[in-house]
């Protein structure tokens, strides 16, 4: 019956099942990756003001590895910059996909001297 699958279809199916099966297994995917827009906020926003806004949500900081499990496993598609667990920046790399942009990788990089616009990638843990 498989042989009369989309193979595509069929790997999406298996993406999805691997994405709840890691999530369910492994500690630090465990959750939901989301975006906090830090700029509506007053003032600079810093690490620690993310931080803040993350546990304002109760949720805490993702970390590089959470966040790259999200795009690359469980279709993440914001694209954007911001503050990740231990200080460092994270970067959703995007491509065009149709009439809009998908995250389809990460960069991670030490925090810059250019902290504008910097929004915060949160994560939520079940429970």
């Amino acid at each position: 019956m498989l042989d009369r699958w989309n193979p595509t279809a069929v790997w999406l199916l298996y993406g999805c099942l691997a994405c709840l099966v890691i999530s369910s297994v492994n500690v630090n995917a465990d959750g939901r990756v989301f975006v906090l827009d830090l700029r509506n906020s007053s003032g600079p926003q810093g690490f620690r003001d993310a931080e803040r806004a993350c546990a304002s949500q109760r949720a805490r900081l993702a970390s590089a590895e959470d966040l790259r499990h999200a795009v690359m496993e469980c279709f993440f598609s914001t694209c954007t910059r911001g503050w990740l667990y231990g200080g460092t920046v994270g970067t959703t790399v995007c491509n065009v996909a149709g009439s809009g942009l998908n995250a389809v990788d990460v960069r991670t990089e030490n925090a810059t001297e250019n902290k504008a616009h910097l929004d915060a990638f949160c994560i939520k843990d079940k429970g």
